[in-house]
């Protein structure tokens, strides 16, 4: 019974930490998504005037920049209307993982100027994630241990050890009454 209820106890943790994890996973994916989105925004904002004045180098410089700060970016690029390669930046480092991809059209009077597409992993969410959902379970396995460990002392404390003391006198009693009978059958003539 006391084990049965341990091991409820751990796959109730069990779930919870799992669950937990999965949550937070999922915010993390939402958060690294909005940050990308406003990546793209500010990238859209400074490279507007720069792309007004066709000084594509200015254009080249930050986007190399932008890619070399954000390590869960694989690729990074701005490309004119005509398909013309304006800035590229494609990260030497990049983790296989889930990617994600946006565009953003940088547009200046209704007339697009450039597109910047951008190309993404998950990974960092992931080790959190991962991080997260192996605390989680060492945390309940030690929790279910103690537990366990602490409802066996109070089970033996409170009904064993009481049933333990009634077997013990039962014992002694039978073996009185044994050597009371054996000491009578001695002492009576046959």
């Amino acid at each position: 019974m006391l084990c049965f209820l341990t091991v409820v106890l751990f796959c109730f943790l069990l779930l919870a930490a799992v669950l937990v994890a999965y949550q937070q996973r999922d915010l993390l994916r939402k958060n690294l998504s909005a940050d990308a989105v406003n990546d793209l925004d500010i990238m859209a904002a400074f490279s507007l005037e720069a792309l007004l004045k066709s000084d594509y180098t200015s254009v080249r410089n930050s986007v190399e920049q932008w890619g070399k700060k954000r390590k869960e970016f694989h690729e990074l690029r701005v490309a004119a209307p005509n398909g013309f390669i304006i800035a590229e930046y494609i990260n030497p480092e990049a983790t296989l993982g889930e990617t994600y991809s946006m565009t953003k059209d940088i547009t200046f009077n209704e007339t697009k100027l450039a597109t910047i597409y951008l190309l993404g992993d998950y990974c960092e969410a992931e080790i959190i994630a991962v991080r997260l959902r192996n605390r989680l379970v060492l945390t309940g396995t030690i929790i279910t241990a103690l537990l366990g460990i602490a409802l066996w002392l109070v089970f033996r404390r409170t009904a064993i050890a009481p049933l333990e003391d009634a077997v013990n006198e039962r014992t002694c009693a039978l073996s009185n009454a044994n050597q009371e009978l054996e000491q009578l059958a001695e002492h009576s003539p046959t």
